[in-house]
């Protein structure tokens, strides 16, 4: 006899014999197949005799339940019906006992707020002509050295579009009419500084004019990120953005800016009592010792005597542009403490 494995010997084993009794009293009701098999357990159980059958359909029985696999249920099978039933019990359970769902919360529909913001403009149009206005600028020798001239044009786009953007949050700030995106702003005119002062660092082989063009490039960009970071610091601790201070340092990059076009102008806020200018060096005088600022370049004056330093006095009168005097607590500001008698800073002529 073969191994009990079949599904059809298992689903009548687990029949109850009133359930096996009326399948086997009801043959016209279901496949003639399903009532033998219940016969065969019925008399498996002792509760269908074979005398109560006609011949033919006790042989009948017979025979076939010599072919059939024996009915016994396994004990895994049992098993797995009796933990199914455990699970459809709680399932039904938990479906009954469960918290009907909360409705969902009522909200108030979002009000929309017109907030008026101002977008910073490109200036890819005035970063090319102001490029192209230095270009124009360099001497005719110059420009014959095709290789630096394209590495200075380069560098002198990377300021002039921070030199744009800065000039436009400045002048923004001035007139009070920045809004909340000025952090951010602010932060997109710090990273065009940064291409440019890190490019800056590397030897170009650059001609003197250019390098001299490249160093006031890099000094208005001194200015201009301290003006910068000033403006974001003021933002955020909820004080004027703009000072005295900054407007020092404004005014000594928009200097440097018009000598760098070779187009010097007064200064936009000379009216200040801490700054002026002059067409010459001031008078030196003795005990009187302020910083000197050349080409970008910061210097010391001699302690002793407060003369110039050597490339100051090497100056002759007419190469002399301008000047401009910061008093002590300008200079100070500007500069730091070793200008505490003041600072001159010297723009010469193209």
């Amino acid at each position: 006899m073969s191994a009990p494995t079949t599904s059809g010997a298992d689903f009548i084993a687990q029949k109850t014999t009133e359930e096996l009794l009326f399948l086997a009293r009801n043959p016209s009701l279901y496949h003639q197949s399903l009532v033998d098999a219940a016969r065969r357990e019925l008399q498996r159980r002792g509760q269908l005799p074979t005398a109560q059958l006609s011949a033919e359909e006790a042989a009948q029985i017979d025979k076939t339940w010599e072919d059939e696999p024996d009915a016994t249920p396994s004990w895994p099978r049992l098993a797995l019906g009796g933990l199914s039933a455990v699970v459809i019990a709680g399932g039904l359970w938990w479906a009954s006992h469960r918290e009907a769902p909360k409705a969902p919360a009522h909200h108030s529909p979002p009000v929309l707020v017109s907030v008026e913001t101002h977008q910073m403009p490109g200036f890819a149009a005035e970063t090319e002509a102001s490029v192209q206005q230095l270009k124009n600028l360099l001497p005719a020798p110059d420009r014959q050295d095709t290789t630096a001239t394209r590495k200075y044009l380069l560098l002198a786009g990377r300021f002039w579009a921070a030199e744009h953007q800065s000039a436009y949050l400045i002048e923004q700030v001035r007139l009070a009419k920045y809004d909340s995106t000025l952090l951010g702003q602010i932060a997109i005119a710090q990273d065009s500084w940064e291409r440019l002062t890190a490019a800056a660092v590397y030897d170009h082989k650059l001609t003197p004019g250019m390098t001299a063009q490249l160093g006031r490039m890099k000094h208005i960009a001194s200015r201009r990120t301290a003006t910068l970071n000033a403006f974001s610091w003021h933002y955020q601790a909820g004080i004027d953005v703009i000072d005295e201070n900054d407007l020092v340092k404004v005014d000594s990059a928009l200097f440097l800016r018009h000598q760098l076009l070779g187009t010097p102008k007064p200064l936009a806020h000379s009216r200040l009592p801490d700054t002026r200018v002059l067409r010459q060096l001031p008078r030196v005088q003795r005990s009187h010792n302020p910083l000197y600022v050349l080409r970008g370049k910061v210097m010391p004056s001699n302690p002793a005597n407060g003369e110039p330093p050597l490339p100051v006095q090497q100056l002759e009168p007419g190469q002399i542009d301008s000047v401009l005097v910061f008093r002590r607590e300008a200079a100070m500001r500007a500069y730091g403490p070793t200008a505490h008698d003041g600072a001159v800073v010297i723009f010469l002529k193209q």
